[in-house]
């Protein structure tokens, strides 16, 4: 099968041109800052709801890994440019039902 010759890359293009959505840097921020991220997440909870206060190492270790993930999906989201990713996932959590609304 011969489909042509292969595309000769610019001396001057940049990973970022293929991906414009990243320009901002907020994937790279959310994906370098997890652990910031998160352990600020844990004070402020602790701040809102003093219960979290008395959470045993486990709790505190669950609690942890539940906004770990949501960073993860945050990052799936950010670096495809895709916000549905993150919204379907926040409301699976919340064990609310996804509804596909059409775009407007």
């Amino acid at each position: 099968m011969n489909r042509g010759p292969l595309e000769v890359t610019r001396p001057d293009r940049q990973a970022i041109d293929d991906l414009p959505h990243l320009d901002d840097q907020e994937y790279t921020f959310v994906t370098r800052n997890r652990t910031q991220l998160v352990g600020a997440v844990l004070t402020a909870l602790e701040d809102v709801d003093p219960a979290v206060r008395n959470y045993g190492q486990a709790q505190r270790e669950r609690t942890a890994e539940g906004f770990c993930h949501t960073t993860l999906v945050l990052g799936a989201a950010l670096y495809t440019g895709d916000e549905t990713l993150f919204t379907d996932f926040l409301l699976w959590t919340l064990g609310a039902e996804v509804v596909d609304v059409p775009a407007a």
